[in-house]
């Protein structure tokens, strides 16, 4: 893998969780706190401390340490904090390069490290999803092809 295909599925992970994170911001207030058994909690955590990649340097697998859990921001604060992580990590991303992208630790190559942060994410976003969409509030299709479609003109 290169590091132009890890940028392409990161992108594709921050335009999914905007998707989600407009369809949570499309809730009654009152239906917030019946979100946060899973979405919520998921929706928090999906930019950040969702892997076990610490190694990677990458924002994704250190900002989140440490966050409270105890109550929730609201999807405003939320979308907030999640945009500045986003471009924190879109930063990282600039610097990294092939070359450290093939480096290892621990026996696993930085790629998959972050292949399967994106990959995490795309748990914590169906299950908020599920929740959105009993709620009447679907973020609609999430699939990467339909990233891929809007990034080539067609839609999407």
């Amino acid at each position: 893998m290169q590091i132009d295909d890890i940028r392409f599925l990161f992108a594709c992970d921050q335009w999914a969780s905007r998707k989600v994170l407009n369809a949570a911001g499309g809730l009654a207030e009152e239906l917030w706190p019946a979100a946060e058994p899973i979405g919520a909690r998921h929706l928090w955590s999906a930019p950040s401390g969702r892997t076990s990649a610490g190694a990677t340097g990458c924002p994704a697998a250190k900002s989140g340490r440490g966050r409270s859990t105890s109550r929730l921001p609201t999807v405003a604060a939320l979308a907030a904090a999640w945009e500045a992580e986003r471009a924190a990590l879109d930063a990282w991303l600039s610097s990294v390069d092939d070359v450290w992208l093939a480096t290892a630790d621990e026996g696993i190559p930085m790629w998959q490290m972050l292949a399967h942060v994106v990959n995490h994410g795309t748990q914590h976003r169906s299950e908020a999803t599920a929740l959105l969409t009993a709620a009447g509030h679907s973020p609609g299709d999430l699939d990467l092809i339909f990233f891929a479609e809007a990034q080539a003109g067609g839609g999407g």
